[in-house]
């Protein structure tokens, strides 16, 4: 529904709000496999966690703004589609920026500010993701290089990397980053205020006496 001023209605009745999904995956999946060949060995950890949404704090900051790409549009004057509370169509013009418009209206803060932040389903969004966690790729010495040193029984050299890669619909920075501490029993819900996880490398060498 749009309001006299031209601009959608925002559901403030807790009565009428939608259920907009939960922020619990439907199920959550892991496995490791390790392929060996001669002294070669591969280790891979793949986390998958599906069905679960969040609502994305980042989003909401970009539109507030003027940063997300949808928001270009706010010097443009348009004309929401709907009707009226008393059933007829919107015809009436609006600007979707902020301050004095075209029309001489004075829009305070603008659209994005004033109204399309303070829509929580704008910012609900998918959080299912598929990310290889762990990726180790080693190499044991042969026992023949180290028996003329009498000193080691056997030696490998490793190569790790830790969230090598991620698949996933969320727009925000990472799907697994919580934007509250796990002591907070909103936890799950809200992403965004925090850094993604680091991908990281490694190079280990283990050397057995």
């Amino acid at each position: 529904m749009i309001g006299a001023d031209g601009f959608p209605i925002r559901e403030t009745d807790p009565k009428k709000q939608k259920y907009l999904g939960n922020t619990q995956p439907r199920y959550i999946a892991s496995t490791l496999q390790t392929l060996n060949y001669k002294q070669f060995s591969l280790s891979l950890l793949v986390d998958i966690r599906q069905g679960q949404r969040k609502y994305n704090q980042l989003a909401n900051y970009m539109a507030a703004f003027g940063i997300a790409k949808y928001t270009e549009n706010r010097t443009e004057t348009i004309v929401f589609p709907g009707v009226l509370a008393d059933g007829t169509p919107n015809t009436k013009p609006v600007y979707l920026g902020q301050a004095k418009g075209p029309d001489g209206v004075d829009y305070g803060q603008g659209y994005y500010r004033n109204v399309f932040r303070g829509v929580t389903e704008n910012f609900v969004e998918d959080a299912s993701w598929v990310r290889l966690r762990s990726l180790t790729l080693s190499y044991s010495l042969p026992a023949a290089w180290l028996k003329s040193t009498k000193v080691f029984n056997g030696a490998s050299i490793s190569l790790t990397g830790n969230n090598v890669w991620l698949s996933t619909k969320y727009t925000g920075f990472d799907p697994e980053s919580s934007s509250f501490n796990a002591s907070s029993n909103i936890a799950e819900g809200f992403s965004g205020f925090t850094y993604p996880g680091v991908r990281s490398f490694l190079a280990t060498v283990n050397l057995q006496f």
